[in-house]
């Protein structure tokens, strides 16, 4: 009796549907950068116009790199630092180096200017600075000046070296003041400057140890000069 129950349970039991339920779960999708930052506006915006309460949402907002700020303000002092120092330049020392170098710059012209120019239309000054101390300079009578001393020794004006000779009695330096008047320096020990380069009054072109005597002869037109006088670091011509 036992057994036929059982079946009858278990006939019973195969006549149950069965439904079967698949789950599939979906991923969610990665928001990019764009639509970050339109969230983040969006949540700004909200709280600008009162939507949001800003005690307790916090508004995202980027702030600038310490570090930039920083270098624009060195960068800043340092433009300002470069005008003082030209602009007081300018006024205090106006035959500087610098004040030479600013003017070639911001002055430049579409080609060299010619320099006609006589001799005694350039205005001279001594080979010697006056910080060289006491130092004794002679003129002969064809006009050769010579000194020495050893000391730095100067262009008689602003000009340009035309030529650079080195022999047993030390360098020769040519250097033009215009097209027709320059000077040789002959018998430095030492030159600072080359062929080609600008040289003005107040910078040194060389040095003389003071072993040898130092010669400047003045020329024309390839003539030398001898119609001037030399006397406490001034020229004057006898024209």
């Amino acid at each position: 009796m036992d057994n036929e129950e059982e079946s009858s349970d278990y006939a019973e039991m195969l006549e149950i549907p069965v439904r079967t339920l698949n789950v599939i779960r979906k991923k969610g999708k990665k928001r990019t950068a764009d639509e970050k930052d339109d969230v983040i506006g969006a949540v700004n915006e909200r709280v600008n116009t009162g939507e949001y309460d800003t005690a307790a949402s916090e508004v995202i907002t980027t702030k600038p790199k310490r570090g930039a700020a920083i270098a624009l303000t060195v960068e800043f002092a340092v433009a300002c630092a470069l005008c003082a120092v030209i602009f007081l330049t300018n006024i205090f020392m106006q035959n500087s180096a610098i004040n030479a170098f600013m003017g070639g710059l911001f002055h430049k012209t579409a080609g060299e200017t010619v320099d006609n120019r006589g001799y005694a239309e350039v205005a001279l000054s001594s080979p010697v600075s006056e910080l060289a101390g006491d130092v004794e300079v002679t003129v002969s009578a064809n006009g050769i000046i010579s000194f020495t001393a050893a000391c730095s020794v100067y262009p008689m004006a602003n000009g340009k070296v035309t030529a650079v000779e080195k022999t047993e009695e030390g360098y020769n330096l040519s250097i033009a003041y215009t097209t027709t008047f320059s000077t040789v320096i002959g018998g430095l020990d030492t030159v600072y400057a080359a062929v080609g380069d600008e040289v003005p009054a107040n910078l040194p072109v060389g040095r003389t140890n003071g072993e040898r005597e130092v010669r400047v002869m003045l020329y024309s037109e390839g003539v030398l000069l001898h119609n001037y006088t030399f006397a406490d670091n001034n020229f004057t011509w006898q024209v």
